[in-house]
């Protein structure tokens, strides 16, 4: 597999915190939520609203894709919010039309 330069893959120590995870959560989150923990992670960026619920009971900080957005998008990183939600609805990422509008306005868009 390919991997751009910048990032450092690393895998999970705790193979049995993630086997326990496994029973409620697929094994990508699994492994995101332990690994977060390992390293003592800042944040975690997670989407799926399961595996969020679970990071947070882990005493995890936790961020989706929106959340990120809206927050470059406040700090001037982005222009606009609206074409890159559209852009986001366009691709398999699921978002409720009503999401979708507390997004942008949370941004005043």
């Amino acid at each position: 597999m390919s991997v751009a330069s910048w990032l450092l893959l690393t895998p999970v120590t705790d193979t049995l915190a993630v086997e326990l995870l496994l029973d409620q959560l697929a094994p990508g989150e699994s492994e995101a939520i332990v690994l977060a923990r390992e390293l003592h992670a800042d944040l975690l960026l997670m989407d799926e609203r399961r595996g969020r619920r679970r990071a947070v009971q882990n005493g995890l900080t936790v961020a989706g894709t929106l959340g990120i957005l809206i927050q470059a998008r406040r700090l001037g990183l982005v222009e606009s919010l609206r074409p890159l939600l559209d852009e986001l609805r366009r691709l398999p990422f699921r978002m409720s039309v009503s999401l979708y509008a507390e997004a942008l306005r949370r941004v005043g868009e």
